[in-house]
């Protein structure tokens, strides 16, 4: 029932009678809430029939518009999305280089725009009852949510811009009024006259006085003298032809400002970037510059590209120059990368590239290559090779977009259905990609690129992802997978999975479907850790983090005529998981043994098995199932369908097993025998240790900065003072200047106890303290329960074995904490119980030491020498400086000569002064002060001299030296 208020009221006046009171900085401002409004309400509040109230100004215009909608759950508080608007009348014909190019017919008039708020989550249904319950009252009121809204969520204070597109409305929404300068962006995807529209963006920006801007953004394409059209390849031949030139509008604006009564002032602004489109046949020349500023994460980002199609020959080369802003990443820096693309192609129509023959039977059809540094290159996963924006141009039909700078904004951002940011900023790093396409005997078509990664780190990540198809054959099957093989310093993973339009026989005939994928870890936390699927894992299986998600089963289903409007099939589904904890193997397969529709009419009938096994090697378990079953089903007006189905699964140890027998009209037996399934057995703190924890670096000495090369040893990685984990032999050569090095332990501890005493880190208080203890869950009540874990950790000098003095020398060391696993190190849990799934799934635990050593002190000055106290050994004979060249030895002198004993005097010399620094450094060692106490002033260096005495003796000499 709808109802009508006879007295206009403000906005606020409107939303207190709700409840609603907007303030603060972040919500909507005053000048959004100043219009009065008749407004009329219908609905009650329910999910089934919202409360809807809207209305427009009493003026002629009806230049404001106000929207008030409400749901309300049962026992819960009511919801309300709110949204106050101003008429504009702007459309993209007032922009600059656009309005001409624009029809009045099909212009993109942008109606209101305005503020708003939401106090909680409506769902997409919620916002399609409350259109469907506007509608029905008021179809022609112009707000509406758009139908692809994945709902919303509680904001304070909410941006909107509505828009009108060939008499269709759209709405743009931005969350947050603190997100100032980063356009919201919807799909737009249409032809407008000689102008295409990609996409039209909405950004917020507040001022003094409650009022504030929004800009209208706009990504497109100016056909000059031609036709737009939404399809890449129509446009490509609408725009251009045989000859014309297409103008590419990055991010232009057209803003407008609220004025004090809510009325607006246009504001047009110059575009972030231009392309431009040349096309004289058969030469095609594109390219493109942008800045881009709706980034948040870079203070800069600037974007270019350049491509040439000739017959036979596609060029491109790409780039991106951007620094990250320094309110994310402290201190800022730099990242640029570069991609670099030829594909040969056919010279003619209707024929195929030449290609460059490199290996008999291999011709070479395509080359790119790519590098970056500061920044970090995603690999993607087989499901999404196909879409890699660097693999893309290599295939068929790559590069169908007219701009460079689309796929340079497809590296970079993850607006739109693109929800991966394929290039992002990271000091340090660096990454090359080379790709090829070829053909192989003129059968199999790759498409392949290798990607290498070096992180900041310095752990090293190669990949080598493509493509392979096999239609040559089309007549007999039909093969085109996506594949993925992987290295890292951590992980061999290797993987594939076929395209949905694979076949064989006949792409009606059979379909064939799947994916597979190996992943081994050779290094990190899950060392020695393997897992090989195909088809994914048995249902109810808990997959671990660390192992490939594989949705796809591998699948065949075949489907063929038996008469008019009749089919028969059958369809089938296996998987197959093998891993070092154990393994599992299914299949299902389905008889469609009629399949028939007759007008309304649909009879279907089938048959079906399936079979599940399951086996875990520790402790050991098998459980193991079979299923069969068979039914009907008949459609007309309404459903009847009758099923019949028996199954049987069984356990062991302690063997036992449970049938299923289901029939019509929801009569069920499930009969059992033997035993209950047993749960699963604690288990004992080897198998703990064996199972659950990575086989190396369960304790690890690590040192995070202030690491120098050990002289003599190479350094694989080339890195001085990087972080790196030290084995139980390693040496370490550390600056005395900001050197830190930190242990971990894979068991948390309980305590921790550095050079025999108890760590007294101001803010450490540990499980054992608090009469917690550790807890560790798979080994059950009571064994598992009350722990004590001591992380131990003892400095000494090398020399004397002595404990370093810590405090008397200032070293700081601190406890280092972190969330550990609950399944592992949380309490045990009873007997059927469930996990609690509302907790985070970690505890806090202290895991080790982060200790820094005090930098050195620069000692005394040396105090000024008077000359007089240098003048003690007379010059004899004095001369003057420099020698005349004419001087010659005084004949009274010996003359040096090559001694071939020289090279062993020397080394004995070294041998000599070790010895005496020997005696110098235990006299330090032992110095006893005037008080009576030995104290030590060792510096601590008296290291042997042999490796120079063996440089001496080998190799520091080509000839013998002169010796006096």
């Amino acid at each position: 029932m709808t109802s009508y208020e006879s007295d206009a009221r403000t906005v606020a006046d409107i939303l207190a009678d709700y409840g609603i009171h907007p303030e603060g900085v972040d919500s909507m401002p005053g000048v959004s809430l100043a219009p009065r409004i008749r407004t009329r309400k219908t609905g009650s509040s329910t999910r089934e029939d919202p409360l809807v109230v809207w209305g427009e100004s009493d003026d002629d215009a009806k230049r404001f518009v106000f929207l008030l909608a409400g749901v309300q759950a049962p026992n819960e508080d009511p919801i309300y999305v709110a949204l106050s608007a101003s008429k504009t009348d702007y459309k993209l014909g007032h922009l600059p280089l656009v309005g001409g190019n624009v029809p009045e017919y099909g212009d993109v008039v942008l109606d209101y725009g305005g503020t708003g708020l939401v106090t909680g989550t409506l769902g997409p249904d919620d916002l399609a009852r409350i259109n469907s319950s506007l509608s029905a009252v008021d179809s022609s009121f112009p707000l509406r949510f758009p139908s692809k809204f994945k709902g919303l969520t509680r904001t304070t204070g909410c941006a909107f811009l509505n828009f009108r597109l060939l008499d269709k409305g759209h709405l743009i929404f931005v969350p947050h009024l603190t997100q100032n300068s980063v356009p919201a962006w919807t799909d737009v995807d249409s032809g407008i006259g000689s102008l295409y529209v990609r996409r039209l963006g909405c950004t917020y920006e507040p001022h003094d006085g409650g009022l504030f801007t929004l800009k209208a953004w706009v990504d497109g394409t100016v056909a000059i003298g031609k036709a737009a059209d939404p399809d890449p390849a129509e446009r490509k031949d609408a725009q251009s032809g045989d000859k014309g030139i297409a103008l590419e509008v990055i991010g232009l604006s057209l803003g407008f400002t609220t004025n004090a009564d809510y009325t607006w002032s246009l504001v047009v602004g110059l575009p972030e970037g231009y392309g431009l489109h040349f096309v004289r046949k058969p030469v095609e020349i594109g390219g493109g510059f942008a800045v881009i500023h709706d980034r948040p994460e870079y203070e800069i980002l600037a974007e270019g590209g350049v491509a040439l199609s000739m017959p036979g020959l596609n060029f491109e080369l790409l780039g991106a120059y951007a620094r990250a802003h320094p309110g994310n990443v402290s201190p800022a820096f730099p990242m640029v990368f570069l991609f670099l693309l030829l594909r040969l192609t056919a010279e003619a129509e209707n024929t195929l590239p030449q290609g460059v023959e490199v290996f008999p039977g291999v011709m070479l059809t395509g080359l790119c290559f790519g590098i970056g540094m500061n920044c970090e290159l995603q690999v993607p996963g087989p499901a999404q090779v196909s879409q890699f924006p660097l693999l893309a141009p290599l295939m068929p039909g790559g590069s169908a977009t007219n701009s460079p700078l689309e796929v340079v904004d497809r590296l970079t951002s993850a607006d739109g259905d693109r929800h991966t940011v394929w290039v992002t900023p990271q000091d340090g790093a660096f990454w090359f990609a080379v790709g090829v396409a070829a053909n192989i005997v003129e059968v199999f078509d790759i498409w392949a690129l290798l990607v290498v990664s070096l992180p900041q780190s310095g752990e090293w990540a190669g990949a080598l992802i493509g493509t392979l198809d096999m239609s040559e054959f089309r007549n007999i099957f039909k093969v085109k997978a996506a594949i993925e093989a992987e290295v890292s310093a951590d992980l061999i993973a290797v993987g594939a999975t076929l395209a949905p339009n694979s076949y064989l026989f006949s792409e009606d005939f059979i379909s064939i479907s799947g994916a597979i994928d190996l992943y081994v870890y050779i290094g990190g936390d899950y060392r020695n850790q393997w897992v090989l699927t195909a088809g994914g894992y048995p249902v109810g299986y808990t997959r671990p983090g660390y192992y490939p998600n594989v949705r796809d089963r591998l699948g065949i289903s075949a489907r063929t005529p038996v008469g008019k409007n009749q089919w028969q099939g059958v369809s089938g589904q296996a998987y197959l998981m093998f891993s070092n904890s154990g393994m599992a193997v299914g299949a299902s397969l389905t008889f469609t043994l009629v399949d028939l529709k007759i007008w309304k009419l649909s009879i279907k009938g089938w048959f079906a098995a399936s079979f599940d096994f399951w086996v875990q090697w520790h402790p050991f378990y098998i459980d193991a199932s079979v299923r069969l079953s068979a039914g009907l089903q008949v459609k007309l007006l309404v459903t009847v369908k009758l099923e019949v189905s028996v199954g049987l699964s069984i356990w062991m140890p302690r063997f036992g097993g449970r049938a299923e027998i289901r029939l019509p009209f929801g009569v069920k037996f499930y009969p059992t025998f033997g035993s209950d399934p047993a749960p699963q057995a604690p288990l004992s703190w080897d198998e703990y240790v064996q199972q659950m924890l990575p086989g190396d670096g369960r304790m690890l000495a690590r040192a995070e900065s202030g690491l120098l090369p050990v002289p003599g040893a190479p350094d694989a990685d080339g890195s001085t003072s990087g972080a790196r984990d030290s084995g139980p032999d390693d040496v370490w050569n550390v600056s005395v200047h900001g050197f830190v090095f930190s242990t971990s332990c894979a068991v948390p501890s309980t305590s921790i106890v550095v050079n025999g005493s108890q760590s007294s880190a101001a803010h450490a208080t540990t499980d054992a303290e608090n009469g917690r203890g550790l807890n560790v869950r798979p080994m059950g009540h009571g064994k598992g329960e009350g722990l004590e874990s001591i992380h131990t950790v003892t400095i000494t000098h090398e020399d004397t074995g002595h404990p370093v003095d810590l405090h008397e020398q200032h070293w700081v060391v601190d406890h280092v904490a972190q969330g550990v696993p609950e399944a592992l190190w949380g309490k045990p849990l009873d007997r059927g119980a469930a996990p609690d799934l509302s907790s985070s799934g970690l505890v806090d635990a202290y895991t080790g030491l982060r200790v820094r050593i005090p930098d050195a002190t620069l000692g005394a000055c040396i105090p000024a020498i008077d000359s007089e106290d240098l003048a003690v050994e007379p010059v004899d004979p004095d001369s003057s400086l420099p020698i005349a060249p004419t001087a010659t030895t005084p004949p009274d002198q010996l003359l040096p000569s090559a001694g071939p004993r020289a090279v062993a005097v020397i080394a004995t010399t070294l041998t000599a002064q070790a010895a005496a620094r020997s005696r110098l450094d235990a006299a330090l060692r032992r110095c006893r002060t005037l008080t009576g106490d030995i104290r030590d002033y060792s510096p601590h260096t008296d290291d042997a001299l042999t490796h120079y005495e063996a440089r001496v003796r080998h190799g520091l000499y080509t000839t013998d030296p002169l010796t006096l």
